[in-house]
């Protein structure tokens, strides 16, 4: 279900078990999570945990790093709801999740007719 979106960046919650993929604890963000980089202006799209709240990363394998240009980015949110900050846009909060949901992350893609191709929203 979409809870959130943030300009060109999109956040759904959705049930782990729903989710063909099987994901596992990797770390848990220290500060904050960038889940966005802006390609033209430099801007970013974060995620702040708020007092009493935690921002946890899953991935696919264990070692793997949060890369803000992957397709998909899921996260957990405990304790307390988080901020979504960037530049040119209100801040967004994203309430926990329970403990069989997971958030990810989708950013919007764009149909160009006259190339016949789909790319991603530049920002």
């Amino acid at each position: 279900m979409l809870v959130a979106r943030h300009g060109d960046v999109m956040f759904y919650k959705v049930n782990k078990n729903s989710l063909k993929t099987k994901l596992s604890k990797s770390k848990k963000a220290e500060k904050e999570l960038t889940v966005a980089l802006g390609e033209m202006t430099g801007h970013h799209h974060t995620i702040y945990p708020t007092k009493g709240s935690s921002l946890n990363i899953l991935s696919q394998e264990d070692t793997k790093e949060v890369n803000p240009e992957d397709d998909f980015i899921y996260f957990t949110v405990d304790g307390a709801p988080a901020i979504v900050s960037h530049q040119e846009h209100d801040v967004e909060v994203l309430a926990p999740t329970q403990e069989d949901e997971v958030y990810y992350r989708v950013i919007q893609d764009e149909y160009q007719p006259f190339e016949k191709t789909i790319q991603r929203v530049a920002d």
